[in-house]
């Protein structure tokens, strides 16, 4: 074997033998989000754009290794009532996990621990109510 790993933390180092340098730090435990956005009042059925101007069914996010939704926020810029889903593409009528406004301009859920396997395409969709101008984060960790 031509490198040594040694692990600090989250992370692994790969050193080296002969050199004595660090090569490669990989990480696990690393939170990502994924965003998803509508310019403007969004209703049942609504899809959320994760890209710009693109409907999250059209261009959904594509997660490339298995992971964990940790945490979950919505928000709208005036107060508002609904529910966003989280879907997988694969089976659009039940979602994986679902946060809500009621007459509010923020909220969140912390502590999920909902899994996600690579290859899983995610869309966001309005379920329920009209959001304005809503915007969606979720948190990720792998």
């Amino acid at each position: 074997m031509k490198y040594t790993e040694i692990l600090k933390g989250d992370t692994v180092i790969r050193r080296h033998k002969h050199r004595n340098k660090n090569l490669l730090a990989s990480y696990t435990g690393m939170i990502f989000s994924i965003n998803g956005t509508y310019a403007g009042n969004a209703g049942v059925g609504r899809y959320l754009e994760i890209y710009p101007n693109i409907p999250s069914i059209t261009a959904p996010y594509l997660i490339t290794t298995d992971c964990v939704v940790t945490a979950i926020s919505l928000g709208a810029i005036t107060n508002s009532t609904g529910t966003v889903g989280i879907f997988r593409t694969s089976d659009l009528n039940t979602p994986i996990v679902s946060i809500s406004l009621s007459n509010q301009t923020l909220n969140y859920v912390l502590n999920q621990s909902i899994s996600l396997n690579a290859l899983d395409k995610i869309a966001y969709k309005i379920s329920s109510g009209t959001l304005k101008t809503p915007f969606l984060t979720v948190y990720v960790t792998r």
